[in-house]
C-alpha cells in the first residue's frame, strides 16, 4: 500500500478577519478537497488521549519516536534549523 503523511501542522489558525472564519476556511483550497476527497481522514492523539502537545513532541511522536524518552526540548531543534552543530553535553535553549 503506498501512503503519504501530511502533517498539516497549524493549517487551521484562529478565526480572523475573514468573516470568523481561519484562514484555510476562507481559503480557495481545491488541491486539499481533492486530497480529502480521495484520502481517509482522521485525528490522532500522538501523546496520549486529551493532550494538546506542540508541534515538535507531536511530529516526533508521529515519526515514531517515543517523545517521553528522546525528548530534550526545542532548543535543539532551533540550534540545528540555523546551523549550529550541537554536542553532547552541550545546552540549547529557546
Amino acid at each position: 500500500m503506498k501512503a503519504i503523511l501530511i502533517i498539516a501542522d497549524g493549517l487551521g489558525g484562529r478565526p480572523s478577519d475573514c468573516g470568523g472564519k481561519t484562514c484555510l476556511e476562507a481559503a480557495r483550497s481545491p488541491n486539499l478537497d481533492e486530497l480529502a476527497r480521495r484520502g481517509a481522514l482522521g485525528l490522532v492523539d500522538p501523546i496520549g488521549p486529551g493532550i494538546r502537545p506542540g508541534s515538535d513532541t507531536a511530529h516526533l511522536s508521529l515519526l515514531g519516536y517515543n517523545p517521553h524518552r528522546v525528548y530534550t526540548g526545542r532548543g535543539v531543534f532551533e540550534c540545528l534549523g540555523i546551523g549550529i552543530t550541537v554536542q553532547p553535553g552541550d545546552v540549547c535553549f529557546r
